[in-house]
């Protein structure tokens, strides 16, 4: 019994082994074509996914913080005089004024406007 199991391990070990130097050796050649490990052609199955456009999740309308939506928490939060300052794809700054002092807050552009600095 311990004799099997010897046997089995050692057979495991040489078989990851060689898998791995498969795998290393392959990779590490510059002219190496890929390796795809899985199963093959099936009818209808395409080795190139492609998402269908779908125009009710459009990225341009999903997670956009609005102008008035960010003056309002800033308000909200204390400031006056509260403006957009400027505005691009991944924060919304909003200038103003608290306790006397010129500020600025970024909040988030995306969804409910969070404030990250």
């Amino acid at each position: 019994m311990i004799k099997n199991f010897r046997t089995f391990a050692l057979s495991a070990l040489v078989g990851f082994g060689t898998i791995a130097g498969a795998l290393g050796a392959t990779t590490s050649n510059a002219d190496a074509t890929s390796i795809y490990i899985g199963y093959g052609y099936k009818h209808g199955y395409h080795h190139h996914y492609q998402p269908h456009y779908n125009p009710y999740y459009a990225p341009v309308h999903y997670g956009v913080c609005p102008s008035w939506k960010a003056v309002s928490k800033a308000r909200s939060a204390g400031m006056h005089q509260a403006h957009v300052k400027f505005r691009n794809h991944k924060i919304v700054a909003v200038g103003g004024r608290v306790y006397g002092h010129w500020r600025t807050f970024y909040y988030g552009n995306r969804s409910w406007c969070p404030r990250v600095g």
